[in-house]
């Protein structure tokens, strides 16, 4: 029986999701795993400015790291947006490149699958 949940993020260009929305929520509960794609590959990016009253994203990737979570990155969408070697250290956790053959493996293993656009 799985009991595994992955988010599936992709975020356009000029899109924001407001880590406090109802949009957004489900993420941060889910510690199972989270592949972004597109422009969400952002989102994971290293040494990310902090600014009060602003929800500093990479510390939100950081929690979820730290309670276990898998959190893959689309190979293609980081190369395409010269981000390679800006994403979070491997040291904070489990942070990987990955390609769709991995997405489709992942989907395979998971019971609950969250898309967020």
């Amino acid at each position: 029986m799985k009991n595994k949940s992955l988010v599936f993020w992709v975020q356009e260009s000029g899109v924001e999701v407001h880590p406090h929305s109802k949009v957004s929520e489900p993420w941060m509960r889910y510690d199972e795993g989270i592949f972004c794609y597109m422009d969400a590959v952002n989102a994971v990016l290293d040494k990310q400015k902090k600014i009060e009253g602003i929800f500093n994203i990479e510390e939100g990737f950081r929690e979820i790291l730290n309670k276990g979570a898998t959190v893959r990155l689309c190979n293609l969408c980081l190369l395409v947006r010269g981000t390679m070697k800006n994403c979070l250290t491997k040291e904070c956790g489990d942070v990987k490149r990955a390609g769709t053959p991995d997405l489709a493996k992942i989907i395979d293993e998971t019971d609950k699958l969250i898309v967020i656009c």
